[in-house]
Order: structure tokens, then C-alpha cells, then sequence
């Protein structure tokens, strides 16, 4: 590919970006769409010039990092339990977490009530929000309407860490799904 190709890897060799260099790249999307919203905040609360500009993106990369983590838990819940399955190549939200919250609920014998009651509600208001990720991706919606024409103000800070406790909640569940996967497998194994 020569310099002028959109997915070129010349030039500056610290400026290539790898990409497919493990099996399951899955943990590169989830937290890249966090960190790239990440990075977006950390730029506005230097200079909030462009706000009202980069909101929509913010949003946007931070709803679609909890649902590839939610999609992520559905498929290590598949695994674990070897059931045939898939996970929905939709964006709903809704039809995601409930299925994510009764394995939760399971695995940490309902011992956190409180995170799941937050999380509820954190999940509640993105589906009313942005029920399939459209409402923060397109300026109009199908029939030409704004989305979301009623909401006028989002703190960004709040967002973004609201979205970080949301975040590191599920990202301890896909721990211990790991760890359960990983136990299951030895012990398994043990009995080759």
C-alpha cells in the first residue's frame, strides 16, 4: 500500500496500529470504543470549545463499549455452560443486560444487590435514551425526526464516570467468567 491508501502501514512505523494479532480481538473493540470516549473527555475537560460538538460521539463510543461488553458476557456465559446459542447481532440493550443480569446474579449468588439495582437503572435510561444506538450515530432519525428533540443538557463528567462504574462492574464479571471458564477446563482436563 503506498501513503496515499486509507489503510496503509507505511510511513512512521510507530504510527501503525496492529490489528488481528490475537484469535479473539474482542477486548481490543470493547476497550478501544471506552478509551477512544475516554480520551474524548479528558480532551473537553482541558478545553470545553468543542462540547456541544464531540457529545454526540462521546455517547455514542460509550453506549457501544457496554454493549459489546454485555455481548461478551452472553458468549463466555455460552461457553461456560456449553449451550448452543447465539448472541443477537442487534444493538438493543434491553434484550441484552436481563439475559447478562440473571447469569450475574448466579455466578455472585445475588450477593450485590445494590450494583445490580444501579446498573438497572443505568441500563433503563440508556434504552429509553438511545434504544438502538441511533439516536447518537445519526442527526435524524428514519422518519426525519431529531432524536432525542426533549434532551437538552448532558453532563459530560458525570457520563463518562457513571459509564466507568457500569464499566468496571461488568469487566469484573467477565473475570470471573474467565476464572470460571479456566477452572472448568482443568478440571476437565484432569480427567484425560
Amino acid at each position: 500500500m503506498d501513503l496515499e491508501s486509507l489503510f496503509s502501514e507505511n510511513g512512521d512505523w510507530q504510527t501503525n496500529a496492529c490489528l488481528n494479532f490475537q484469535p479473539d480481538m474482542s477486548h481490543g473493540y470493547i476497550y478501544g470504543y471506552k478509551k477512544a470516549a475516554d480520551s474524548l473527555v479528558m480532551k473537553i475537560s482541558k478545553d470545553r470549545a468543542e462540547i456541544d460538538y464531540l457529545i454526540y460521539p462521546i455517547v455514542f463510543l460509550y453506549r457501544h463499549h457496554i454493549e459489546l461488553q454485555l455481548k461478551k458476557l452472553l458468549e463466555l456465559n455460552i461457553k461456560l455452560h456449553e449451550r448452543e446459542g447465539k448472541v443477537p447481532n442487534n444493538h438493543k440493550i434491553k434484550n441484552l443486560w436481563p439475559q447478562v443480569k440473571g447469569y450475574y446474579r448466579k455466578l455472585n449468588n445475588s450477593s450485590n444487590q445494590e450494583e445490580i439495582k444501579f446498573i438497572d437503572r443505568i441500563m433503563d435510561e440508556l434504552c429509553i435514551i438511545d434504544p438502538e444506538s441511533m439516536n447518537f450515530r445519526y442527526s435524524k432519525m428514519k422518519d426525519g425526526e431529531l432524536p432525542n428533540k426533549d434532551l437538552k443538557h448532558i453532563n459530560i463528567e458525570v457520563f463518562s464516570s457513571v459509564v466507568g462504574r457500569v464499566s468496571d462492574a461488568l469487566e469484573t464479571f467477565e473475570y470471573q467468567l474467565n476464572a470460571e471458564i479456566d477452572s472448568k477446563s482443568e478440571y476437565m482436563s484432569s480427567w484425560l
